[in-house]
């Protein structure tokens, strides 16, 4: 799997920022809970990925996966000349069954049940990322692909993540 992408970090966006803003304030907590009734919605207190903006250039994607939090919200700032479409895979696996065999096949290639979506700027997209295998495909041309990610679980304190220190790299200029 492919994991090439940049990102910003809730701790490098302003607090005067307003996705920043949307993001700690009261009004999305209550429209994010509205939408699940009957389920426990907190922001994610994992402080690298409970809030960022993705930056991926010409090349770049994301592989299959999954997120350690339960949804993401996510607007397309900025799209690149191509590619950067959001592919998933619904019920991947779930809290009973962990389906290795399933996930090992879809590694593997065997991904022709997946779902597409090619969002526009602009666009909100509500997703349920932990049980869900899911990618962005390959940025194709200039200019860098943008993208804010906000992040809620269904617990109010996460456990540590401990994949999140690796997401840290030497930073670029976009």
């Amino acid at each position: 799997m492919t994991f090439a992408v940049g990102y910003v970090a809730r701790t490098d966006i302003p607090a005067a920022s307003p996705f920043r803003a949307l993001y700690e304030g009261d009004a999305m907590l209550a429209f994010m809970r509205a939408l699940t009734p009957g389920q426990l919605v907190f922001r994610y207190s994992e402080p690298r990925g409970s809030l960022n903006v993705t930056v991926m250039r010409e090349g770049e994607e994301l592989g299959w996966h999954f997120d350690a939090n339960e949804t993401v919200a996510s607007i397309l700032f900025r799209r690149a000349q191509g590619g950067g479409r959001f592919d998933w895979i619904p019920g991947a696996r779930s809290a009973a069954d962990a389906n290795e065999a399933g996930v090992a096949a879809i590694l593997a290639g065997e991904d022709r049940h997946h779902h597409s979506f090619d969002p526009a700027p602009g666009d909100l997209l509500i997703f349920h990322g932990h049980n869900a295998m899911h990618r962005v495909t390959p940025i194709v041309g200039a200019p860098p692909r943008l993208i804010g990610l906000m992040s809620f679980d269904n617990v109010a304190v996460a456990p540590p993540n401990p994949s999140s220190k690796d997401l840290m790299a030497e930073p670029r200029t976009a």
